[in-house]
């Protein structure tokens, strides 16, 4: 009586578990092909239509699939619900797809970008409960679970335009995406912004590349990402552009043979191996390949994005302009002169904190603003004239505390603002706020930082005479 009890239990608490795990379906010539592959292959696109069995939850049909082939097996996953399905058999013209995954929670990633890297499936951003993320998950096979991966700052990431550069011989594995016009339900406002972005899956680092240059003119329509030529393929106005991430270039197909496919044809299933392309077509269940490399087009006279209006935050990772490590570097080091000779005084008006030794003030005058903090004031007016925000990684950055623990960056942030301040107040004789702290949208636990435009004119007024 107590198993009988025991398994009743089981059954009435846990109903999704008892539903089928397996699907028995026909082998098209697409699922054989990938099944029976004995290699990976790094991105599958155009898989939304694509029928095979569709799965219910809550009595909600779910019948968006991803298809992801890895060096351990060929994959289903069921858009939006966590759900994997693993190929196990293939019997004649039947293959069979196995259930592999626990999950429970679902609705939060709706047109995420799924992909693999060395045999670890990868679920990124996605949409659900009225938010657009740019969280990083992971599957783990052998707890059945998805886990989440620390990032370094949340982008609003969906499949809405990407290209996988996660071949497994490259050093530096990168998934490149842009950032469509959005509207953030939250707080009841519209992103039309169109930023560049590259992920890098080896550092869990997202990082801004720039605005999308108006000559593109991204539609949406189905993108096919091709890996061996490095970039996304796009429609524009029945004229297809090749966007070449890594480079910042653009290519227009030439193409006649190519550009008549490409209209006339429904692409169903999309994924390129060595210099061919092979695709399923609405028509055509049959699996039909076709040539296609850098020949077939011809380069655009325009970069893809402006690298010019890149975030600060993230210049160090994709700039390489020594003239600006240098002038830091100078800084620091007057700085750090200024400390020490400074050290030897017996000023007791200096204001001891956490300051690193190189951010410390010149004791010449305490009310007198030193050459970093004059820089953290021009950066920030800088970006607030863009209307755009001074981040706290930026402000980590400068102050040179990148890497000190949570608790320091903290006391360095607040003690560097408030001594500007001070000195701001007294040298213009005001009682003001002069750099100003916002939460930060990504992450309500910081504080970015402006500088209004009243106060930056009175800064530059009085610095103007100062400075000759």
């Amino acid at each position: 009586m107590y198993r009988i009890r025991y398994i009743l239990l089981i059954i009435f608490a846990y109903p999704l578990a008892v539903e089928s795990q397996t699907h028995i379906v026909k082998a098209t010539p697409i699922l054989k092909f990938l099944y029976q592959y004995d290699k990976p292959i790094v991105s599958i696109t155009n898989t939304k239509n694509f029928e095979i069995f569709d799965i219910s939850i809550l009595n909600r049909k779910h019948d968006y699939k991803k298809i992801i082939k890895t060096a351990s097996g060929l994959f289903i996953i069921f858009d939006g619900t966590g759900q994997i399905f693993k190929a196990t058999k293939l019997v004649h013209d039947q293959i069979e797809f196995t259930r592999i995954d626990s999950t429970w929670h679902f609705g939060s990633n709706y047109v995420a970008i799924n992909f693999h890297y060395n045999d670890t499936i990868y679920s990124f951003g996605g949409y659900g409960f009225w938010h657009l993320n740019g969280q990083l998950r992971h599957f783990a096979p052998s707890e059945h679970e998805w886990f989440i991966d620390k990032i370094n700052a949340l982008y609003n990431t969906d499949e809405f335009c990407y290209h996988l550069s996660l071949d497994n011989h490259i050093q530096n594995p990168n998934v490149y995406y842009i950032t469509g016009p959005y509207n953030k339900e939250e707080v009841s406002a519209i992103d039309n912004t169109y930023t560049v972005m590259q992920f890098d899956l080896a550092k869990k680092e997202n990082i801004v590349l720039g605005k999308l240059n108006d000559h593109v003119n991204l539609k949406y329509a189905p993108i096919i990402d091709i890996t061996h030529l490095n970039g996304t393929l796009i429609n524009s106005l029945r004229n297809f552009y090749l966007l070449v991430y890594g480079k910042n270039e653009v290519y227009k197909l030439t193409n006649n043979i190519l550009i008549d496919l490409f209209n006339n044809s429904e692409i169903r299933i999309s994924f390129s191996i060595n210099n061919r392309l092979y695709y399923t077509t609405a028509n055509d269940p049959l699996i039909r390949d076709v040539e296609i490399t850098l020949k077939d087009f011809k380069k655009e006279p325009y970069d893809l994005y402006h690298s010019e209006k890149l975030e600060a935050t993230y210049w160090y990772a994709t700039l390489n302009n020594n003239w600006y490590i240098l002038m830091l570097s100078a800084v620091m080091i007057f700085a750090g002169i200024s400390y020490y000779k400074k050290s030897k005084s017996t000023n007791k008006n200096n204001i001891g904190s956490a300051l690193p030794n190189e951010l410390m003030q010149d004791g010449s005058n305490n009310n007198n603003f030193n050459e970093l903090e004059k820089i953290i004031i021009e950066k920030i007016i800088e970006k607030t004239r863009e209307n755009n925000i001074f981040t706290v990684d930026e402000m980590n950055l400068h102050l040179g505390i990148k890497r000190k623990t949570i608790e320091i960056q903290k006391k360095v942030r607040n003690e560097s603002i408030n001594r500007i301040n001070h000195k701001f107040n007294v040298l213009m004789d005001m009682d003001t706020i002069f750099i100003e702290r916002i939460r930060s949208i990504e992450d309500r636990r910081f504080f970015n930082y402006i500088i209004n435009a009243e106060n930056a004119n009175i800064y530059y007024k009085q610095k103007s005479p100062a400075e000759g």
